[in-house]
């Protein structure tokens, strides 16, 4: 592997980056819309969260994350439940500004108190 660490030069990399810059020049246009809502939604085998739910809640997200217009703003959501909770990766091609980062927080603050008050509540009914 450190072979491959002197491939990507100062220079590869500057002409790397002019490339996407002239492509993204010429191409300011998003990709083909792709329904991926209407295929069949696996099983959603010991999670808590249908596969529904969770492109939602990601789609969701993501909008909240999307600060600026622009192809070169993307923003991306991630899922993955696991036994202890839920962990939400957030990917963007540029950093988020902090008030974005911050109300994400808080929003899952929120959210947290309310699944755990929840579950208290089921907690006693049993």
């Amino acid at each position: 592997m450190a072979a491959l660490s002197n491939v990507w030069t100062p220079s590869l990399k500057a002409e790397f980056h002019q490339s996407v810059a002239e492509l993204r020049k010429r191409t300011e246009v998003p990709s083909e819309i792709h329904d991926y809502r209407s295929l069949t939604a696996p099983e959603s085998h010991g999670h808590v969260l249908s596969f529904r739910d969770e492109l939602q809640i990601a789609d969701g997200l993501a909008f909240l994350s999307h600060w600026d217009e622009g192809a070169d703003r993307v923003s991306t959501v991630t899922l993955q439940e696991h036994p202890g909770g839920l962990t939400v990766l957030l990917a963007c091609n540029k950093p988020p500004d902090a008030s974005i980062i911050r109300s994400l927080e808080e929003v899952f603050t929120v959210v947290s108190y309310y699944v755990s008050r929840r579950m208290s509540l089921q907690s006693r009914v049993r």
